[in-house]
């Protein structure tokens, strides 16, 4: 290797990997939020909720992204019947 190019560190790497990241996940939130303003325009109905599954999430937490857009952690089926108030399903 010449003098001139100097290797990058893990550490650089593994920053800058979190950084995109975290970065990609906001833009895919904003897509949803969207998403989501269109689905309530077309329906005329502000009582559709939204629900996004992510591996991000950890144990019960959840994101509340918008008064009826959340994020929770993928197969969380506890929390979505919690959200929903009601027993979607019989855990």
């Amino acid at each position: 290797m010449s003098e001139g190019v100097k290797k990058i560190s893990s550490e650089t790497i593994n920053k800058y990997e979190l950084i995109t990241t975290l970065k990609l996940h906001t833009d895919d939130i904003e897509k949803w939020c969207k998403f989501y303003n269109n689905i309530i325009n077309v329906y005329n109905n502000k009582d559709i909720t939204l629900i996004l599954f992510s591996d991000d999430i950890s144990g019960d937490n959840v994101k509340n992204v918008d008064k009826n857009i959340f994020v929770i952690r993928s197969y969380n089926w506890k929390i979505v019947n919690k959200i929903l108030e009601c027993e979607l399903i019989n855990i």
